[in-house]
């Protein structure tokens, strides 16, 4: 049996996802992590994605459409005259190739992941799930996530920097579904000292 990281491993690379994290639908627990560092170990109770003004700041503004943006900049520009949004006449240096539409960095990976997890952790059906029911979950907004419930307490959710192809995923996490539950069944939360 391979290890869970190398299962979502395998999972993100035939869909063409970003990122796929497996978490606990009843407390703060994320249990791993196909990539990424800090995202990838066992997060408990006291070790919580802590939300600071500036992620929060971050995940609305990630939201926004571009014609949004654009309006929110013009409002802070009026709100604080410190700022211009003009921006001075200098010789600009030729731009470099914007990376492609369906390309996250990884920090960007690691935002859009948290972003998903939060989302989902705040979703009313999540919470209302029957124990041993299943729950599936689409980002309406941009398809850029989809969670899905298993073995009655986790949830698998996936990111992509493009709609993600709901029956792909879905086929993918059930061809794999037993082993994800088995491994997922044997960790254990760390000890926590006496």
């Amino acid at each position: 049996m391979r290890p869970l990281r190398t299962q979502l491993q395998a999972l993100v690379a035939e869909i063409g996802a970003a990122d796929a994290a497996i978490i606990d639908s009843a407390s703060p627990i994320v249990w791993c992590c196909a990539h990424g560092e800090a995202t990838s170990h066992a997060r408990t109770a006291s070790e919580q994605l802590v939300m600071t003004p500036q992620l929060q700041q971050a995940i609305r503004l990630l939201q926004l459409s571009r014609l949004e943006l654009i309006e929110e900049i013009r409002r802070e520009c009026e709100a604080n005259p410190v700022l211009d949004d003009e921006a001075p006449p200098a010789p600009v240096p030729a731009p470099a190739p914007p990376p492609p539409a369906d390309v996250w960095t990884p920090a960007e990976t690691r935002l859009h992941l948290r972003a998903a997890i939060l989302r989902v952790r705040e979703t009313r059906e999540l919470r209302e799930v029957p124990k041993g029911a299943t729950f599936e979950h689409v980002d309406d907004a941009n398809r850029q996530f989809v969670a899905f419930s298993f073995a009655a307490i986790y949830v698998l959710v996936v990111v992509a920097p493009r709609d993600v192809d709901l029956h792909r995923t879905r086929q993918a996490f059930d061809a794999r579904r037993a082993e994800i539950e088995a491994l997922v069944s044997a960790l254990s939360l760390p000890s926590s000292p006496a």
